[in-house]
């Protein structure tokens, strides 16, 4: 007996999913950078600090794990964008401390 193919059975095209780390190291790299422009008090310039620190170190397991799964995640240019501006947010409140 051959085998009959059923039609629909074949393989679709997986889309890559959004890595949610590079997610969360775009909107933490976006508030660390804010805050180098809005200072509001010495607090904020804390939480903008913390917040570049924890962007650059998500965006560097974000960069990891899309690495790890070709073709399965996706995200590669926030991870790097986040990352980018939590290292600008981080060196600027560093550089310019609030009075």
């Amino acid at each position: 007996m051959d085998k009959q193919q059923c039609r629909g059975t074949e393989e679709l095209p997986v889309r890559a999913r959004m890595c949610a780390l590079a997610v969360v190291t775009v909107v933490l790299g976006v508030f660390g950078c804010l805050t180098m422009i809005i200072v509001i008090a010495g607090l904020v310039g804390v939480f903008g600090m913390i917040a570049s620190i924890v962007a650059v170190g998500t965006g560097l397991i974000a960069l990891w794990q899309i690495r790890r799964a070709v073709g399965v995640l996706r995200g590669r240019g926030p991870a790097m964008a986040g990352m980018v501006m939590g290292c600008i947010g981080a060196l600027n409140i560093i550089s310019c401390p609030s009075p």
